[in-house]
Order: C-alpha cells, then sequence, then structure tokens
C-alpha cells in the first residue's frame, strides 16, 4: 500500500494561549494527515493531546540562541512578530530535533 503524504503546520505561540485553544486541538486530530508544531513558552498546557500535535516548549531568548547558531550571525527575536523571518531555518531544525518528522 502506498504511503500517504502529510503535512507539517509550524504554529509559534509566546503568551497566554487563546481561549480556543482546546477546541483548536481538538480539531487537529480530525486532521490525521497533517502535524503540528506548536511552538510556545506556554509550559501549563495539561490536556492530552491528539498523536499529530506536538507541543515544542521554548522561550524567545532560547528560540534567539537557536536561530543565531543556525544563521551563523546574531539574532534577537525581541518581538514575537520577528519569528516569521527566520521560519524557514526553524523548519530545518525541528526537523533534525525530532524524530518523527520524516522526510517525504
Amino acid at each position: 500500500m502506498k504511503e500517504q503524504k502529510t503535512i507539517a503546520v509550524l504554529i509559534c505561540y509566546f503568551g497566554k494561549l487563546p481561549w480556543y485553544f482546546n477546541y483548536f486541538i481538538h480539531s487537529c486530530k480530525y486532521n490525521p494527515t497533517v502535524n503540528f508544531f506548536i511552538v510556545t513558552d506556554n509550559v501549563g498546557y495539561e490536556m492530552e493531546l491528539p498523536s499529530n500535535v506536538k507541543l515544542v516548549h521554548t522561550t524567545l531568548d532560547e528560540l534567539s540562541n537557536l536561530t543565531t547558531r543556525k544563521l551563523g550571525f546574531r539574532v534577537n527575536l525581541f518581538r514575537r512578530y520577528c519569528i516569521c523571518r527566520f521560519l524557514g531555518k526553524l523548519v530545518r531544525s525541528m526537523y533534525c530535533a525530532v524524530p518523527w518528522f520524516k522526510k517525504a
């Protein structure tokens, strides 16, 4: 049987999670061909996650340091919206760090 292709979605969310986050997580399990990486500094989420959702806990400082190492020059993500400038490198580093994320 042919292996089904999947999609990876990277979501960076820093700060208090929105009120509808539980509903979003619930909807993720109905999209089994989509793997969700949620990069967040919120460590208080305690509900069970579907198998296709991975919470990656980090801080903006840790993310700045990771991006600095990957790019080879100093990056300061002092504002959350700066993350989108470096999204490609973040995806590549997560590909190496998360074993269940397979190459298509």
